[in-house]
């Protein structure tokens, strides 16, 4: 409204000035102008003209300027209250949820980049929603735009934040060498500038891909360290959350190596920061890993209490790729035991959910393992046909291990007709 007033103010100014120039001229005897002073006149009048013009753009311009700037301060708002619960840094542990659609989302995020309003903060919320959404690809741009952004800006606290979400991203992918180079690359910024939280979680991140990545150069026991200077620092810093996420890591780094005693005790302690934290996504995670503790140690029984309620956790979150997992690993159980029917059951559902989330490297064990429970029974036909699925989707997504297994066994039933 005030700029409104002061246009109409400027208005009624220039509508004074030109009545009192009638006046002036009306009050001046009359007599015949020279060409010079004609000329001047024209002059002097287009003068006046343009300045009138110039004050009215002017007045316009500042006026746009302000509405358009109260335009991006009200949609940065409602982007920032929408992203509220969604962390800049990644964490594929916990991922957010929310309502709001990503679509809408990203279109008030390019008006905001038409106004260079937008910042790295928006951008890495942004990205880490769609990631949740299972958008990696949108999520990977987005995070790309907020690096540039970040450096453009010199804001090297959001620098290193993008890096290690573009590090997480990769390692998801697959593409472990650029990993490696993003994580390590913002590490050392987050200790440069003595960003503790977030080297916390670049030192995490990084022991997951030396774990992941054990078949590499890699030395997978550098994982351990790495966890347990997180651990330390998580610890310093009172972060309940990051704390419960090293103990897990460092529970599956002690399960790995046969120490089902150590694992337990890390895995008891993860699970009881999870419930405080309320954490359930967590929660549901590390009672996965105590029904595998339970199961290694020939406790079915355990194992599948631990399992079964991680699953009601699943269905309840809505976690379609836990849920597949948890389905899995019943299986396994029942599957030990001699339950076959029931084994299958479980493989089976778990097959569909992985299919249809489009994981294919679960979907790979998924059958797999079904086609050893035909094998098993003795339904030579099935399990090859199950065991050649496997075969193909593990060439393209799986270990070398798991292929070896699975190439192993048909060589076995091929060779038995």
């Amino acid at each position: 409204m005030r700029a409104y007033a002061g246009y109409n103010r400027r208005r009624d100014m220039l509508e004074e000035w030109r009545r009192r120039a009638g006046e002036l001229l009306q009050s001046v005897p009359l007599r015949p102008l020279s060409s010079l002073e004609i000329a001047c006149a024209a002059l002097a009048v287009t003068a006046l003209v343009l300045l009138a013009a110039l004050v009215l753009f002017a007045v316009r311009k500042r006026r746009i300027a302000r509405e358009q700037g109260d335009l991006s301060s009200a949609l940065k708002n409602l982007l920032a209250d929408a992203l509220k619960n969604v962390p800049e840094m990644l964490n594929t542990q916990n991922l957010p949820t929310m309502d709001a659609s990503i679509e809408a989302l990203a279109q008030g995020l390019a008006l905001l980049e038409r106004v260079h309003a937008v910042s790295p903060g928006l951008l890495l919320k942004l990205a880490n929603a769609s990631f949740a959404r299972g958008g990696v690809p949108q999520a990977f741009r987005y995070t790309e735009t907020a690096l540039a952004l970040a450096e453009r800006e010199r804001d090297l606290a959001a620098k290193s934040i993008a890096l290690g979400n573009l590090g997480i991203m990769s390692r998801d992918k697959r593409d472990y060498d650029a990993a490696f180079k993003y994580l390590s690359y913002a590490l050392t910024i987050s200790r440069d500038i003595g960003h503790k939280p977030s080297e916390a979680n670049h030192l995490r991140n990084l022991g997951i891909l030396y774990k992941n990545k054990s078949d590499a150069d890699i030395d997978p026991d550098m994982a351990l360290e790495y966890f347990q200077n997180a651990l330390s620092i998580d610890t310093e810093l009172a972060n309940r959350q990051g704390e419960a996420q090293d103990l897990d890591q460092i529970g599956v780094m002690h399960l790995d190596q046969g120490d089902l005693d150590l694992a337990l005790t890390y895995f008891q302690d993860a699970l009881s920061l999870h419930r405080e934290n309320e954490n359930r996504r967590g929660e549901a995670k590390t009672l996965g890993n105590l029904g595998l503790v339970h199961q290694l140690k020939g406790d079915f029984d355990g194992a599948l209490r631990y399992l079964k309620n991680a699953l009601m956790i699943h269905e309840e979150l809505g976690s379609r790729h836990g849920e597949a997992q948890t389905l899995a690993n019943i299986g396994l159980i029942h599957q030990a035991r001699g339950d076959f029917d029931l084994a299958l059951e479980y493989h089976t559902d778990a097959l569909i959910i992985d299919r249809d989330i489009g994981d294919r490297e679960g979907a790979a064990k998924d059958l797999g393992s079904i086609g050893m429970i035909y094998y098993r029974k003795g339904t030579y036909h099935a399990a090859l046909k199950h065991l050649r699925e496997a075969r193909d989707l593990l060439a393209q997504t799986g270990s070398a291990s798991d292929l070896e297994t699975v190439e192993n066994t048909i060589r076995e039933i091929e060779g038995l007709g």
